[in-house]
This record gives structure tokens, C-alpha cells and sequence, in this order.
């Protein structure tokens, strides 16, 4: 019998994601709402800035095996083409973004 992990909740995912952006110096601002409103369809959970780096990007938080929404594919879309960076998912997807950056992350 094999025993599954739980999946961690949207919430557990995000705290992962803030605290491991916050580790290397970058400022998070949420965005999160407890429930949905009408008011940005499509705005991503995290605003991140990285000073040092002189790099800007939302993050949309996802949980393993989550997708996004049809507004949070549009609000992406539109981000990217206005050359902004965009991530979508958890813990794994900010360390590559950050390593796209061209910092190395021990694991």
C-alpha cells in the first residue's frame, strides 16, 4: 500500500513561495483576496520586486497539478507582451524563474 502526501493547500503553497523570494531580497506584495472579486479579473496573487536586480514580476500562485484560469491566461499574456515576467504555479516554477535571472539556487 502506498501511502499519497497531501496536497498542500493554495495558501501553504504561496507562503512557500514568499518566504523563498523573501530568503534572496525580494520585496512580495500580495494581492490575494478571500474570495473572487469582479474587480481584476486576472490579477495574479503576488507582485514581486527584486531592487537588486532591477527585475519586476507577478506570480500567480498555483498548487500542484493547478492551472489557470481563461482571465489569468489573458492578464499573462498581456503582461508578457508588455515584457513583463510572469510565473504561474508554486515553489519549483520561482526558483526557475530566479535562475533564469541568472542566480544559481542550491537545492
Amino acid at each position: 500500500m502506498t501511502d499519497k502526501l497531501p496536497v498542500p493547500t493554495e495558501k501553504e503553497v504561496q507562503r512557500a513561495v514568499v518566504n523563498f523570494y523573501r530568503s534572496i531580497g525580494c520585496a512580495v506584495k500580495s494581492t490575494s483576496q478571500a474570495r473572487r472579486s469582479k474587480v481584476a479579473l486576472g490579477l495574479p496573487d503576488l507582485l514581486v520586486f527584486w531592487p537588486s536586480r532591477g527585475a519586476f514580476w507577478f506570480h500567480e500562485v498555483k498548487r500542484p497539478g493547478g492551472t489557470l484560469s481563461e482571465d489569468q491566461e489573458r492578464f499573462r499574456a498581456f503582461a508578457t507582451q508588455c515584457g513583463t515576467g510572469f510565473v504561474g504555479g508554486g515553489l519549483p516554477e520561482a526558483v526557475a524563474k530566479v535562475e533564469s535571472l541568472g542566480v544559481t539556487i542550491l537545492r
